[in-house]
């Protein structure tokens, strides 16, 4: 991502960003690029509105339009109530929350965002989670994530790195269709045995993983895709059956991801 965004030099190779290369017009790839880096590089006696006016005035936006566009992201980052605070007095979530914030002002062609929800509170995980939904419409978003479910969630494309090089790139379907390792149905139950009999009739593969007094839970293979909707069915009709959730199970990278939402 460094080389990307131009803080670090290109010693070899090359990239289109838009028609425009990498080695030879940095400069006008860095006036369509937002960026928030992993560590946040704020102003501590700046407050949060100031930040914003000033990377609002750096990215070229109408003085008119600064103030306006600055409380809008600030808004929709969850800062509407700190426009007035400091940088060193946020928490660390807040501080991505502003990091974040920085890389969409100016309205970037293209966004790379470092780990953008590290240090977040579930709660403002997901709402981040639906921002970047919402303004990656029209635009390239890059993310570099930990989480698989964020990867999951968030990227259109989804890269695994490790050890420094690229091992697979594709969609979230591809990659668990490729490396998945099959699905895990849960039925809520009185009557266990009976569920278990029902299912093991479309699959007969099917491997019970556990049986409590309110339930049982089944592992399929991913090649029995095509029995499920009768198996379903058949769970449907039963009156003894209060709730059922069948989930793809995926193999677990413990790697950096990069998620691209296109």
């Amino acid at each position: 991502m460094s080389l990307l965004t131009g803080m670090m030099d290109v010693t070899s190779g090359d990239a289109d960003v838009y028609g425009s290369s990498l080695s030879k017009d940095m400069d006008d790839i860095r006036k369509m690029v937002g960026i928030c880096t992993q560590h946040n590089l704020l102003w501590d006696k700046l407050t949060v509105l100031e930040h914003l006016q000033l990377f609002g005035a750096i990215r070229g936006t109408p003085e008119e339009n600064i103030d306006s566009e600055a409380t809008d992201l600030a808004a929709k980052v969850g800062l509407s109530n700190k426009l007035h605070a400091h940088a060193k007095a946020l928490s660390g979530g807040m501080k991505r929350k502003l990091s974040v914030a920085l890389a969409l002002i100016g309205d970037p062609r293209v966004v790379f965002l470092d780990e953008p929800t590290a240090g977040m509170d579930p709660e403002s995980r997901h709402a981040l989670w639906d921002l970047i939904t919402d303004m990656k419409v029209g635009r390239t978003v890059v993310l570099t994530t930990h989480h698989m479910d964020e990867a999951d969630l968030l990227g259109d494309r989804i890269a695994i790195m490790a050890h420094g090089k690229l091992q697979v790139c594709g969609s979230s379907l591809f990659l668990k269709r490729r490396f998945g390792v099959g699905y895990n149905l849960t039925v809520d139950t009185t009557e266990p045995a009976k569920i278990r009999a029902v299912v093991q009739s479309h699959v007969p593969e099917a491997v019970v993983n556990e049986v409590t007094d309110v339930g049982v839970s089944l592992s399929l293979k991913m090649s029995s895709q095509p029995s499920f909707p009768a198996m379903l069915d058949a769970i449907d009709s039963l009156d003894n059956v209060s709730s059922y959730g069948l989930e793809m199970v995926g193999l677990i990278f413990v790697s950096c991801s990069f998620a691209l939402a296109l």
